[in-house]
């Protein structure tokens, strides 16, 4: 249970970051 919990945590930071990513990506393409 704490494998997946652990994981769950790991893969919502990855989401956070790639989303974070993609607005910064998309701000600069839009100038």
């Amino acid at each position: 249970m704490v494998v997946r919990l652990l994981k769950a945590w790991m893969s919502m930071r990855l989401i956070k970051r790639l989303g974070v990513f993609y607005s910064f990506m998309f701000l600069l393409w839009s100038k």
